[in-house]
């Protein structure tokens, strides 16, 4: 019987890489939504915490990073602070479903700051899917296309005389 040794360097590197799992980065870009596709960017600044927005939706070995603030900069692009938007709170939630697949949620409400009056916001969607990844990459976009049409809205009424 013939012995064969493996240099150590190896055998650790793909266990090392086995152990870490497997890692994902969803940026929404472009999006899948036509909502979001056809949206016009409103003139409404970020907070940084918005702008750099990120879900991890982690199942066993298999995590998912959603980069959910380069998908709101695309839809919010003021910089000048006169309609404000920050994070209140988010949370994503993703189970398996048996043989439905798997069922994701995502919520997030946000405080708009606009014309000296403060707003909360909130929106949120579920979504299922064969596949994990995509049903929290859809339940994400349907609850920004939530959003974006609720801080729309608030926009719209501001400009009009008397509507407050």
């Amino acid at each position: 019987m013939r012995i064969i040794r493996i240099p150590r360097r190896l055998v650790a590197a793909p266990l090392a890489l086995a152990a870490l799992g497997c890692h994902a980065t969803e940026s929404f870009d472009p999006p899948r939504s036509p909502a979001l596709v056809a949206a016009e960017p409103l003139p409404v600044t970020l907070s940084n915490d918005l702008r750099g927005l990120r879900e991890r939706d982690s199942v066993q070995s298999q995590e998912t990073t959603f980069r959910i603030g380069r998908l709101l900069q695309r839809l919010f692009v003021a910089r000048d602070g006169l309609a404000f938007l920050s994070a209140v709170a988010t949370n994503l939630e993703t189970e398996w479903q048996g043989p439905d697949g798997w069922s994701s949620s995502y919520s997030v409400s946000v405080h708009l700051q606009l014309e000296g009056t403060g707003h909360l916001v909130t929106a949120s969607a579920q979504r299922s899917a064969a596949e994990r990844e995509l049903a929290s990459h859809l339940a994400i976009e349907d609850c920004v296309a939530e959003l974006y049409s609720r801080v729309a809205e608030l926009l719209r009424a501001s400009a009009r005389p008397g509507a407050f």
